[in-house]
């Protein structure tokens, strides 16, 4: 290579050069031979891309022949000018130039369509020319439809008798020549802002240990001039131990002729430690020697760090994703799953490398495929980001479960959807809670659908019981053969039984529903026996004996609900009589625990010597609709209901009920109750209003009933029992006809055509007031809380069907006797 260059000469190359992707550059090879001092001679040289330079020369070769084509085929546009710039003759080309026809340009100042720029240099320009200065100029050109060309004019005088009469030139289209000559300008500048800006360090080196030249950012990184570093030794830039270091690595590339690619950390001119990436390529000579190596260095430290981060980031997230509780995994449009963590295993029992690349759609029955698939299509056509959805799936045992997934979409760099992300958890408890809720709301609205049936099947069985209780009463006190008595008395037990078998469905279903509230009162623990005493004598015709016990450690006085209690012994003083032949019934009352927060429980013994229970029957006895005769004997009759109702009853007062028997020797029934006590000495009649009963013969009932039969059986009994009755049928005719003066009591039927019992009690005390008599309610509806209700609005107390007249006289006395305002009875 010396041999071909002269000393101090320069040699340029323009070659092609294919790189690693395939691609080719131009590349300017410049090579200059440099003699040291002693004598030796070597060629440095360096490679310039040139690519874009070829471009735009291309590109103005090809503006140049475009040129000499027009030129050589006459298309430039030849035009002439008088003494005043006017134009007098252009050639027809100009249309196509510039968009205007000749008759637009003609006799027109050739200004009129210079870019505004240039009007002041084409002028000058024009006097120059019309003055012999034979001149060429460029300037921009405005066509018709407003596109700027460039355009090269060159114009010579026209003589006439020796006077400049105008100018005579061409004009040519340059704009491609323009564009080629702006390209190939910024391609130039382009390269230098490349070369002085470029971040990657790029020096040479001529050997082990000396360098060759250097860019500016390798001299930055040194925190040294170009000149300082360019041809010197490595020994004496740096200190020996980082000379050493850099001479064992060029060593490296100059003997093996490969090129080495390192990562380094390098202290920069601020001693802070970058990590660069460090490429050193060989130039082989022709003999196979290195001539130079070639260096390259990229900063690589935020890279790196942020690879680093990455890689940490990274690691988190499978950490956080691994020790989540929710099933969380990665899947195609297709259900291909791509990633699952350990939790989604755990759930379906299987590795990850088993589930990874497998369509999730195998852990779920087939026959929610087709609802999951519709699902996924759904939501990747939706405009959602997110969107939850429920399916069943099958466990790792098999067994369907419920679950819920939320799905997030994720997209390429170009917005496709490539995958969904999901987060699931099993939700089988809560489907199972929200189909047991459902199940519960149907039961609820079965009660509740029961309860109204009940009731009005109570209502109009009740209405027909009054007038066949009734009338049988009447039909007794007046008759006098014994055996019309016995009939007689066989009817009203009959309806009394049934009546009793209406209250315990009723009663039934008001527990059942939930509806059974305890209504504490205060009473005298003594009047328990007496319940137990007279119910024993109401069902009693047979030879038994009734006898009683009460433990003397029990208090006096008991707060609780005294009728539910009672409601408890009148049953199981019932059964024991309806079960005993012959022998004894006993009633005992015990202490079952001591007193403590004022609270004692106590326990009800009801012995008898009767037919007795198996030890299966007594498990079973407290079950609803549970018969002892339907295993011992068809003798005795019931639905079966009263002992469940004892038993639910004995629960709410936080108690419980049980048996011991021995079948064909008798039974012990027993139950406890919790009771407060009362704290101060008082006693239940301490509670009790005075009386002063008034004298039946002195009061007047109204009995509004709609009922024919119930109205005359009613009206029958109360004027048998000594009251003075008078009727209306329904509530609108009771007000019509009432005046307070003439009356002292109201028995008022809830349930009447026209105007109902509730309306027209309403009404009534809104128009007389303190003037108005007690109003009793009468009514089939013996659900719990009816009382309260109809008392709420506005009656003085509340009776069932069928009435009872012992039960009538009791609150006759209770109302007429207490502070109710009432009128006083006029004579008859």
């Amino acid at each position: 290579m010396p041999e071909l260059l002269g000393k101090g000469s320069v040699s340029l190359g323009e070659y092609r050069f294919k790189d690693w992707h395939g691609k080719y550059h131009w590349l300017l090879d410049e090579q200059k031979l440099i003699t040291g001092e002693d004598g030796s001679q070597e060629v440095v040289g360096a490679w310039w891309d040139i690519t874009e330079r070829k471009r735009a020369e291309q590109a103005l070769l090809e503006s140049e022949d475009k040129y000499r084509s027009l030129v050589e085929n006459l298309n430039e546009i030849i035009y002439t000018l008088n003494e005043k710039a006017e134009i007098t003759y252009v050639s027809p080309n100009i249309e196509t130039l510039s968009g205007y026809a000749l008759s637009q340009v003609l006799g027109k100042q050739f200004t009129d369509f210079v870019h505004s720029d240039y009007v002041q240099e084409c002028i000058e320009s024009f006097k120059k020319a019309i003055s012999g200065k034979n001149e060429a100029s460029e300037y921009r050109f405005a066509t018709k439809n407003g596109e700027v060309v460039w355009v090269r004019t060159a114009a010579r005088p026209i003589i006439k008798q020796g006077q400049a009469v105008g100018v005579q030139g061409t004009l040519i289209d340059i704009t491609e020549q323009k564009r080629a000559e702006e390209a190939l300008k910024i391609s130039e500048q382009n390269k230098k802002i490349l070369l002085d800006n470029i971040q990657t360090q790029i020096w040479y080196l001529t050997d082990e240990t000396t360098y060759g030249t250097l860019n500016q950012a390798h001299a930055d990184f040194q925190g040294a001039k170009i000149e300082d570093i360019a041809f010197k030794n490595l020994y004496d830039i740096f200190p020996e131990e980082v000379a050493e270091v850099c001479r064992q690595s060029n060593t490296k590339v100059f003997s093996t002729k490969k090129t080495v690619r390192s990562e380094e950390w390098v202290p920069n001119a601020s001693g802070e430690k970058r990590l660069l990436s460090i490429t050193k390529t060989p130039k082989p000579k022709d003999d196979g020697s290195v001539e130079y190596v070639v260096c390259s260095a990229e900063d690589i430290t935020e890279q790196k760090n942020a690879e680093l981060e990455l890689k940490e980031n990274r690691q988190l997230l499978q950490s956080v994703l691994e020790s989540q509780k929710e099933m969380i995994c990665r899947f195609k449009p297709d259900t291909t799953l791509t990633f699952v963590n350990k939790s989604y295993c755990k759930y379906f029992g299987k590795t990850e490398r088993e589930l990874t690349g497998k369509k999730f759609l195998e852990l779920v029955p087939k026959e929610a495929h087709k609802n999951i698939l519709n699902h996924i299509e759904s939501f990747i056509k939706s405009n959602k980001e997110s969107l939850a959805y429920e399916h069943e799936a099958l466990d790792k045992d098999g067994a369907i479960k419920w679950q819920q997934w939320t799905d997030t979409k994720i997209k390429d760099v170009n917005g496709n959807i490539v995958e969904l992300q999901s987060v699931g958890t099993d939700i089988t408890d809560r489907v199972k809670k929200e189909k047991l809720e459902k199940e519960v709301e149907v039961a609820k609205q079965n009660l509740s659908f029961k309860q109204k049936f009940l009731s009005s099947i109570s209502h109009e069985m009740r209405t027909p019981l009054t007038a066949i209780i009734g009338a049988s009463k009447i039909i007794e006190k007046h008759i006098t053969k014994n055996e019309q008595k016995e009939l007689i008395r066989d009817i009203i037990n009959s309806s009394e039984n049934l009546e009793i078998l209406i209250d315990q469905i009723l009663d039934y279903s008001n527990i059942e529903t939930g509806k059974a509230e305890l209504k504490k009162t205060t009473f005298k623990t003594n009047e328990l026996k007496e319940i137990a005493s007279n119910t024993f004598k109401k069902f009693c015709n047979k030879p038994i004996k009734f006898s009683y016990k009460i433990d003397k450690a029990i208090p006096k006085i008991l707060i609780a609900d005294k009728n539910r209690i009672n409601q408890i012994i009148n049953k199981l003083i019932f059964n024991a009589v309806k079960f005993t032949e012959k022998g004894e019934v006993t009633f005992a009352i015990s202490k079952n625990s001591e007193i403590i927060n004022n609270k004692i429980s106590i326990k009800i013994n009801i012995a008898d010597t009767g037919i007795g229970l198996s030890s299966e029957k007594q498990k079973e006895i407290f079950t609803p609709f549970t018969q002892v005769n339907l295993i011992d004997t068809e003798k005795y009759e019931g639905l079966g209901l009263g002992l469940a109702i004892c038993k639910k009853l004995a629960e709410l007062h936080d108690g419980e009920i049980g048996v011991d028997s021995t079948k064909g020797k008798g039974s012990n029934f027993w139950f406890t109750f919790t009771a407060d006590i009362v704290q101060k000495k008082q006693t239940a009649d301490d509670k009790q209003p005075p009386t002063t009963k008034k004298d039946k013969e002195k009061i007047r009932v109204l009995f509004v009933e709609d009922k024919d039969v119930t109205r005359k059986i009613v009206s029958l009994l109360l004027q048998k029992s000594g009251y003075e009755v008078s009727l209306a049928n329904n509530g609108k005719e009771a007000i019509d006809m009432f005046k307070p003066e003439d009356f002292d009591i109201v028995i008022m039927d809830i349930q009447m055509p026209v105007m109902d019992g509730v309306t027209a009690t309403k009404k009534l005390i809104e128009k007389y007031g303190e003037k108005m008599p007690p109003i009793v309610g009468l009514s089939a509806n013996i659900f719990e809380g009816a009382r309260e209700k109809y008392m709420k609005e506005g009656m003085s107390e509340f009776l069932t069907k069928p009435l009872n007249m012992e039960e009538f006289d009791e609150v006759v006395e209770n109302l007429l006797g207490s502070a109710h305002k009432i009128t006083k009875s006029k004579k008859r």
